[in-house]
């Protein structure tokens, strides 16, 4: 039984250069059924099912729902911030990269690319970093590690081996 889950909000300010100095910040929420979001520190995304990030949009910690659309774009990086290398012409993530603050939300449909797991890249971790046009303001998502099948289940000589030891 799965149940879509949220996981707590992150953002990073950043300044604008401005006559008075503005404060912009991008809050990031993530959550879609079947990943693993629960333990804050030890994240894990299926690169099977689609993960859905929320974007709001904040002034000085005030939520803005009045303003102008702004475009964002969705690159997938590692954890270090060093960016994360397409394995073939489709991309590191598929569905929308491109998205629209519109009344102070935005939301991504993605996924990672079939190809890119943690195992596969020498169990590095990810994030999705959320970028507004013109590098008005940013926000990555926390790090998470990216599986095939998270809830596999272990094979009769695994579990055996398994009790063995015990």
């Amino acid at each position: 039984m799965s149940s879509e889950k949220k996981i707590g909000s992150w953002s990073r300010p950043i300044f604008v250069p401005a006559p008075m100095s503005t404060t912009l910040s991008l809050t990031l929420e993530m959550h879609g059924i079947g990943h693993k979001f629960e333990d804050k520190d030890n994240q894990i995304v299926t690169n099977m099912k689609w993960v859905n990030i929320d974007v709001f949009l904040y002034h000085s910690n005030i939520h803005i729902t009045n303003h102008v659309p702004i475009p964002l774009r969705a690159y997938l990086l590692f954890e270090n911030g060093g960016i994360v290398s397409a394995p073939d012409d489709s991309g590191t993530l598929i569905g929308s990269i491109d998205s629209t603050i519109i009344n102070g939300k935005g939301t991504f449909k993605l996924k990672i690319s079939p190809k890119l797991t943690s195992e596969l890249q020498n169990k590095q971790r990810f994030r999705v970093r959320i970028v507004a046009t013109g590098g008005l303001c940013s926000a990555h998502t926390p790090p998470f590690k990216v599986m095939t099948k998270i809830d596999r289940k272990m094979s009769r000589s695994q579990a055996a081996n398994t009790l063995a030891s015990l």
